[in-house]
């Protein structure tokens, strides 16, 4: 592990430690209001049509209208998204959904766990703060609604 100025580890597993990322942005001095969280199959879930994403929507309010431009950023994702031709694997390797999985699981109880519980309640607090989660219609410091909301829109 790397250790930045401030002498906390950085490593590949830091940009997916969401609680720490969004309490670094409310430690920098970030306004609970200025901070958007939404779950990605939120996004995914609703991308046609694409206007009435309501990610897209909440984006708009805050930014402008006319700020996001959607067709170009469709047509380019359209063209970036094409699949890599399949390789064939040895008779002995594992195959990938089942690797994944077993990553999957062991991160999720090793890692994620707890930094989740963490993340639900910070985002639970800060809502009463003016942060913006989008599709949450919980209450403010209901951390099991926040958890909920977010664990079932993980998914996509």
């Amino acid at each position: 592990c790397m250790k930045s100025e401030s002498s906390r580890p950085l490593n590949l597993l830091t940009p997916g430690l969401y609680y720490q990322n969004i309490r670094n942005w409310l430690d920098s001095g970030f306004l609970a209001s200025q901070i958007i969280i939404y779950p990605v199959g939120m996004y995914f879930s609703h991308r046609k049509p694409i206007r009435i994403n309501p990610v897209v929507q909440a984006l708009r309010s805050r930014i402008g209208l006319n700020t996001i431009n959607l067709t170009r950023a469709w047509r380019r994702g359209k063209i970036a998204n094409k699949r890599p031709k399949k390789v064939a694997l040895p008779e002995n390797a594992m195959d990938n959904a089942t690797l994944l999985a077993l990553v999957k699981t062991r991160l999720e109880k090793e890692v994620f766990a707890a930094e989740n519980k963490k993340l639900f309640q910070l985002l639970a607090e800060q809502v009463d703060e003016g942060m913006t989660l989008i599709g949450y219609t919980g209450e403010a410091n209901d951390t099991e609604a926040v958890e909920e909301w977010m664990t079932s829109n993980w998914n996509y």
